[in-house]
């Protein structure tokens, strides 16, 4: 029997993608729900096309992931209601970005997951990250074995999501909670790794990586763990040629996909 397992996706301007990574989880999701971050193009219009699909729009103004994420859990556990035993709240729950695909061939590796290790609470997934194509990816540094808990069963509602020391709102001043975790923090040192993998295609395009860039910048200027950002934008930019070994990356290096 399939697991009762829901998604949850914190997106905005997503509409470049999130038709494909919306089909990638289907087969293993009960349900799924997103906040949409106040999208200015088809985001939340192409979500809402698919049936068990609930969207969200954001009752916030301000960038705070920890906050955003923590919302976005409870409205899933509420959704669920009361069964004629009490509560019924889906057993699994898998997070994962409006830019990440489930690769096809992981899905039963997916289910298995949540079928066939009865003492596991959490699970890192794979982020694979597709390069200039989709016949690339990148495995110099970080990117080489990346791996993010992303899958968690629901062992007490009470969880909830890690504040971070990263990023301020440059409007507000106000802490953002950047690189917040993608499951409840009670839960992050209990994920086991598993080898389903993510397809990430938000670095795919070298347009994509200077927005990002510039964008992680303006929220996060300054944060000496992640080197300035620089490793998204290597070999795209003079200052930051590919040969460079830089802090968590490079020289660059791709591969070809299997």
């Amino acid at each position: 029997m399939r697991p009762l397992c829901s998604a949850i996706l914190r997106v905005k301007n997503e509409a470049k993608w999130i038709d494909e990574v919306l089909r990638s989880i289907y087969p293993v999701c009960h349900r799924i729900f997103v906040l949409d971050d106040h999208s200015t193009d088809e985001t939340a219009t192409i979500c809402w096309q698919f049936p068990n699909v609930t969207v969200f729009d954001s009752p916030f103004d301000t960038l705070d992931e920890s906050r955003d994420k923590e919302w976005l859990y409870r409205r899933v556990l509420d959704a669920y209601g009361s069964g004629p035993h009490g509560v019924h709240w889906p057993e699994w729950i898998l997070a994962i970005d409006g830019d990440e695909v489930l690769d096809r061939r992981d899905i039963s590796r997916l289910v298995s997951l949540m079928t066939d290790y009865p003492d596991a609470v959490a699970w890192k997934l794979r982020i694979i990250y597709l390069w200039n194509d989709r016949r690339h990816k990148r495995v110099d540094g970080v990117y080489g074995q990346f791996a993010r808990p992303s899958l968690w069963k629901v062992v007490n509602p009470a969880f909830g999501f890690l504040s971070t020391p990263w990023g301020r709102d440059p409007q507000t001043g106000e802490p953002v909670n950047f690189h917040c975790s993608s499951i409840p923090q009670e839960l992050l040192a209990s994920a086991e790794w598993s080898e389903v993998r993510l397809n990430h295609l938000g670095y795919m395009d070298v347009n994509d990586r200077l927005r990002k860039y510039r964008w992680y910048n303006e929220i996060d200027a300054g944060n000496p763990a992640e080197d300035g950002y620089r490793h998204v934008v290597q070999g795209d930019v003079e200052e930051v040629p590919a040969g460079a070994k830089l802090m968590h990356a490079g020289p660059l290096c791709l591969v070809e996909v299997e």
